[in-house]
Formats: structure tokens, sequence, C-alpha cells
């Protein structure tokens, strides 16, 4: 009986370590590797018929753990936007649940993912040491979770002081294919 209980306390106290490690560390994770070039189109909501066609490409490695949120470690490159495509460091994007954040349809739950893309804009001075380091905000990140759809709300201040809603939403090449991506990620207030 002694035995018995012995062993039980040992089993149970390794079943509570490996708990414990798995969720802390997320072990296992699975990566796999992206790599997508897709047409894009970005507009202003206020203005749709301004419509500005562009690339967007996704580089970089997918991770799926089993406790905790996905990450994406890698680049994405917005080529309307100069910043985006400077030879930058592989930034790591934390992936969080869209219905975590949002209130969202339950054919949604768990199939988006967003983010906040960030890029470090070095500067240097003219004898090359480097005088300056800054954040550039791009927007915010919608994705399904098979990189199938994307789509950014683009952070854009304007002279006047506005911030006006503009979207890029990629694979697209109209108008009305962007509009039909933004649809994935409404918001339901």
């Amino acid at each position: 009986m002694r035995v018995v209980f012995k062993t039980m306390l040992v089993l149970a106290i390794i079943a509570f370590i490996s708990y414990v490690t798995i969720r802390d560390f997320g072990l296992p994770r699975v990566p796999r590797e992206i790599h997508l070039t897709y047409p894009a189109v970005q507009y202003t909501a206020d203005d749709p018929a301004a419509v500005i066609h562009t690339t967007l490409e996704i580089e970089g490695t997918y991770y799926r753990y089993l406790f905790h949120h996905p990450t994406f470690k890698g680049v994405v490159r917005v080529h309307e936007h100069d910043f985006t495509m400077l030879e930058s460091e592989i930034m790591e994007y934390p992936l969080y649940a869209y219905d975590r954040i949002y209130k969202a349809s339950p054919d949604v739950r768990d199939s988006i993912l967003t983010s906040f893309l960030s890029y470090p804009i070095w500067e240097h001075n003219s004898r090359g040491d480097f005088s300056n380091f800054q954040f550039k905000y791009l927007g915010e990140l919608f994705i399904d979770n098979r990189f199938e759809q994307v789509k950014i709300h683009v952070n854009r201040e304007f002279g006047d002081g506005t911030d006006r809603a503009t979207y890029l939403a990629a694979p697209a090449t109209t108008l009305e294919e962007a509009q039909q991506i933004l649809k994935f990620t409404e918001i339901f207030e």
C-alpha cells in the first residue's frame, strides 16, 4: 500500500512539474515558415475612390504554442510605406485572439489574430555614429490563422491633426476585393 502511494505521489509530482513547464515555457511550439507576397489595396474610409495599389510582403516564422498566444517572428513590409522597407532586424509580434480584444461574432472566434506593427528606425550622424533611435508605428494587423487574409488598420495622421481611418487589405487588386477582406474583421460593438 505504501509503495503504491509513493508511486502515485511521484507520478503526480512529475505530472505537475510537466504541466507547469509546458504552461510557462509554451512547449511545444510548432513553427511554420511564412513567405508571402500579396497584391494589396490601401484606401481611406472617407474617400474610398482614392485607392492606392501596393504590395505586402510577409516573411518569417509563425509559432503556435500549447498554452500561450501564438507569435510571428519576422518582417512585414508594405511597399507604400518606405520605413517598412528598410533593412531592419527581425521583430517578434505576439498575436492575440481577436475576440479577446474586441466583441466578435461567433463565426470569427479563434480564427482571427491581431497585433501591432512597429518598426525600429536607427539614425546615424555624418560620421556613421548612432545618433537617434525611435519606433515608427504602422498600424494594427489583423490576420486569419493561416495568413490567407491580411488587414492593416493604418495609423495615418494628416497635416490638419485628424486621424482618418485608412485600411490596407491583401490579397486584393480592387476596392471591392479589399472591402470583402475587411468584412472578416469588422468590430461588433
